[in-house]
């Protein structure tokens, strides 16, 4: 990631593109933001929690942040509600 996210918290983007993508696993620790963008149509992604899931406890950044500066493959994103609405860095920096 670069820009003002990096330089204030040392964040960085990883891209995963095929061909390591078809098998790859990726360990996301708690509290760490991610995101994840298909290349292709019916695309699978399984997602494991090591806690179960609780609707009011979950947090996130919109996808297109310009703050946090990602460079996503496809510039449209198919997004559920709940991920369109997300707050902004700026929304939830005190």
């Amino acid at each position: 990631m670069e820009g003002a996210l990096h330089a204030l918290t040392g964040c960085q983007q990883i891209p995963i593109l095929p061909p390591r993508a078809l098998l790859e696993k990726l360990y996301v620790p708690g509290g760490f933001a991610h995101g994840f963008q298909s290349l292709k149509d019916n695309c699978e992604v399984f997602y494991q929690k090591a806690e179960f899931y609780v609707p009011g406890l979950a947090r996130g950044l919109r996808w297109n942040d310009p703050v946090v500066g990602i460079s996503w493959p496809l510039p449209d994103a198919t997004l559920s509600p709940r991920d369109r609405d997300l707050p902004t860095w700026a929304d939830v920096q005190p």
